[in-house]
């Protein structure tokens, strides 16, 4: 029984195992000594297996020093467990959300939880931290942890499996274990260094789209606040003999004023639309008629242009919910972006049919395609079409008259009601811009209240 508790703890298999391949290769080496008179040939093969015997045990000695890392983590995960009170303290590190580090003084993997086995490997335990952490100055701060005390908190890029950013915390903790045994059973160290990750990738974006659009919407509102006062200086100082030129003067300054207030209203729209994002439209939309509403709206845009609006929609095109002066918002945006893009002269479509399953929400519902005869958008550019104020070509959307939030307005309403929103785009053929929208279904009280009184 003495033999069998002494060797059923991993360290001390390694050291039977070893000792056993050294007396093994010792013996074998004193054998061949005595045996000189075998010659050369006798000597080389015994030097052979003295060579495959300690390559054996040294291979065999790894083996066992790995797996006696593993059992050695797996008994710290449970002794911490055990340490604490509580019905969930068998899951208190697995359970934890952000990735979490045990590390020894010598830098070794201790411990590491699901989420870091996830972020870093499935087998990091009882190997270098280095290995898998190559951010030196986090690397620097678990020194400073070990030699000195320090907590630390800084900012580490990891490439692999994707592009993420986090928050790495590293701080040491003191192993106290006069009130209880220590947690590891050999070679436990007096501290540990524990290091967490917590993922900001989210909030980074989210922070650069801000900035971006404050950026953006300065520079909007500031371009045409510069024009207009560059053209008042001038006026004050021409001669006012020259009504030709107050007149164009004056037209330019009412244009870049009217710039002005478009940015602003898209800009208020698209704050109204975000603070009821979370609020799901529940009105019965006709898309017939909306659809019809829409395209006279635009005639003399159109017009102004020779085009032709054609609308192909079948006598079945069922109704959607949503809300309809959003809904109008979104499709007055598209054919109005169809027309100043497409070619002079040419038609603009649009296209509505049921769809048994829309993208988003997986109900049946209604789709409509805005599909103009335009130069096209290359294919880099429409991923980022309904970012704030991105714009393919910026002279030629100023020109026109574009603020560079129509689409993001879009995009923001069509995710409201539940939606898919997707834009198609050939060079030369022109763009087809798909709006899917759920159905609209009565809920069941409303159905009840439509029944005649006394209806089983």
């Amino acid at each position: 029984m003495a033999s069998e508790r002494t060797f059923s703890r991993p360290e001390n298999r390694l050291v039977a195992r070893l000792g056993v391949g050294v007396a093994a290769a010792t013996g074998v080496f004193a054998l061949l000594w005595a045996m000189g008179a075998v010659g050369a040939i006798g000597f080389l093969t015994g030097v052979a297996g003295v060579g495959l015997l300690g390559l054996w045990s040294t291979l065999a000695f790894r083996h066992d020093l790995q797996s006696a890392r593993r059992e050695a983590a797996a008994r710290l995960r449970t002794r911490l467990a055990k340490s604490l009170k509580g019905p969930l303290r068998a899951h208190v590190v697995e359970g934890v959300a952000d990735p979490l580090l045990l590390l020894s003084p010598d830098k070794e993997i201790r411990v590491a939880n699901r989420a870091a086995r996830q972020l870093f490997g499935d087998h990091i335990e009882g190997r270098a931290v280095a290995l898998h952490l190559r951010d030196p100055a986090a690397l620097e701060a678990i020194d400073e942890a070990i030699e000195l005390g320090a907590s630390a908190r800084l900012e580490v890029a990891f490439s692999r499996p994707a592009d993420r950013t986090h928050v790495v915390s590293i701080a040491r903790v003191e192993n106290h274990s006069t009130a209880q045994p220590r947690l590891l059973g050999f070679n436990e160290p007096d501290f540990y260094i524990v290091v967490t990750f917590h993922d900001i990738t989210q909030a980074k974006l989210a922070e650069q789209m801000r900035v971006d659009f404050v950026a953006n919407a300065s520079h909007e509102l500031r371009t045409p606040l510069s024009s207009l006062i560059g053209f008042i200086e001038t006026l004050e100082s021409m001669d006012e003999r020259d009504p030709e030129a107050q007149a164009r003067f004056l037209s330019i300054m009412h244009s870049e004023a009217d710039r002005m207030v478009r940015v602003i209203d898209d800009l208020l729209s698209l704050s109204r639309i975000e603070l009821d994002r979370h609020v799901q439209p529940r009105g019965r939309v006709d898309l017939a008629r909306l659809i019809d509403d829409v395209l006279k709206s635009q005639t003399h845009d159109a017009e102004a242009r020779h085009m032709t609006l054609e609308a192909d929609l079948p006598g079945d095109l069922p109704a959607v919910r949503g809300d309809r002066d959003q809904l109008f918002q979104v499709f007055q945006n598209l054919v109005r972006n169809a027309i100043k893009y497409a070619n002079e002269g040419s038609t603009v479509t649009v296209r509505g049919r049921p769809l048994d399953r829309v993208p988003e929400s997986g109900e049946p519902g209604a789709s409509v395609q805005v599909i103009d005869r335009g130069e096209g958008i290359p294919e880099e550019h429409l991923p980022r079409l309904t970012e704030r104020f991105y714009r393919v070509d910026t002279a030629r959307s100023r020109r026109i008259g574009g603020t560079g939030l129509g689409l993001a307005i879009v995009k923001h309403i069509v995710t409201r009601h539940r939606g898919n929103l997707t834009i198609a785009s050939t060079l030369g053929q022109g763009t087809t811009v798909t709006v899917s929208l759920p159905l609209f279904e009565p809920a069941a009280s409303d159905a009840r209240q439509r029944e005649p009184a006394g209806a089983a």
